[in-house]
């Protein structure tokens, strides 16, 4: 069985009826890196768990839906055992492992920054592409940043992560954490990494046209309502000044 190594970053990897992809997956990661994965199985139904269970070092599963739960399940898990940073990456086989030398080169070189990436070439489909830019353009005009993408596979310290106060437990994971960023004024660098097809399956979110629609006009509207939320409080503190 492989060892971790609590000096470097824990993987953390949500799963979520990925029986077919995430053995395939896996099996490729650098052997350095096995020992570091947190395997987190969404209440997965199709073998997933069975599997995690036989080959991984450090398995958990979460109940409560969504893919932000399962991030921050993960999350705590790395904390619980001991971990300092963290790179979040997806179990299909859309982000390379190759990538992950580069995001713990990143780290060390930039310990105060968040690790951002951006997909290099984006491998999803064009409505899904086309709905990451709609989202990403909305968060340029509200808060003058543009990022390039929304990569799943980021990296951190601990310490930042738990700076930032993560609320989504959906699929807003990934956006909230960006957003959160522009609002505290953090640090942060997005690097390129490749991008492949999940290796099986299909997509839970994207993977159909209705679902990126869907998927889109839902975080549109939750992007509207972070910044009404962000101008609500700038407004309440002005007002409190004004009669003290």
């Amino acid at each position: 069985m492989y060892k971790c190594d609590l000096n470097r970053p824990a993987v953390i990897i949500p799963l979520l009826n990925e029986a077919r992809a995430f053995p395939l997956v896996f099996e490729k990661l650098p052997s350095n890196w096995k020992g570091q994965v947190i395997a987190v199985d969404n209440g997965s139904s199709d073998g997933t768990w069975e599997w995690l269970k036989d080959n991984c070092i450090n398995v958990i599963r979460e109940n409560r839906k969504g893919y932000g739960a399962a991030c921050f399940t993960g999350v705590e898990t790395a904390k619980m055992l001991g971990f300092k940073t963290i790179i979040f990456m997806d179990g299909d086989g859309s982000d390379s492992g190759d990538s992950l030398d580069i995001i713990e080169n990143q780290l060390n070189h930039n310990p105060n920054h968040f690790i951002l990436t951006r997909r290099n070439p984006h491998s999803g489909p064009w409505h899904a592409i086309f709905g990451t830019q709609l989202l990403l353009i909305t968060v340029w005009i509200l808060w003058k940043t543009r990022f390039l993408d929304m990569g799943p596979m980021r990296g951190m310290s601990i310490k930042l992560f738990d700076q930032i106060g993560m609320t989504d437990k959906a699929y807003g994971w990934t956006l909230e954490m960006q957003i959160r960023i522009l609002q505290l004024k953090l640090p942060f660098l997005e690097i390129a990494v490749k991008s492949f097809p999940r290796v099986a399956g299909k997509s839970k979110i994207s993977g159909t046209l209705w679902g990126s629609f869907q998927a889109t006009k839902c975080l549109v509207t939750y992007i509207l309502k972070l910044k009404a939320g962000e101008v609500f409080k700038r407004k309440s503190k002005i007002l409190i000044k004004e009669t003290n």
